[in-house]
């Protein structure tokens, strides 16, 4: 029941809003490739931090592993009492730290393999 003069005001209105959100949508078009390649680039960042990390820890893990070998060598000849339970001791320590290298391993490598397959490398 509008007269043709409404229809036309809300016509002409619903082509002023068309042209605004086109516009807006082609702004948004042109910024997304510049935010992918920040993404990207961020990924590629925080890779290359977890290799390093994760490299330092299989260092650390090694350097325990050889540290728990010396503790069990020294374990099966040691005749002293008391040393003998101060060496338990520091091997359940390095046992345990141990344990918390491999569980940050594993937790890297599950990073790395997310980035990885964000970056398309596997």
């Amino acid at each position: 029941e509008m007269i043709a003069k409404h229809k036309k005001a809300c016509f002409d209105r619903i082509q002023e809003i068309r042209k605004l959100h086109d516009a807006v949508w082609g702004q948004f078009r042109e910024v997304k490739p510049c935010r992918e390649v920040k993404t990207e680039s961020r990924i590629r960042k925080n890779l290359e931090t977890n290799y390093e990390l994760r490299k330092k820890a299989e260092n650390a893990l090694e350097n325990f592993r050889i540290g728990r070998g010396h503790i069990l060598t020294f374990l099966t000849t040691s005749e002293d009492p008391v040393k003998t339970v101060a060496a338990k001791a520091r091997l359940e320590e390095t046992e345990t730290r141990i344990r918390d290298i491999e569980e940050g391993i594993r937790r890297l490598e599950q990073w790395i393999a997310e980035d990885e397959k964000r970056l398309g490398m596997k």
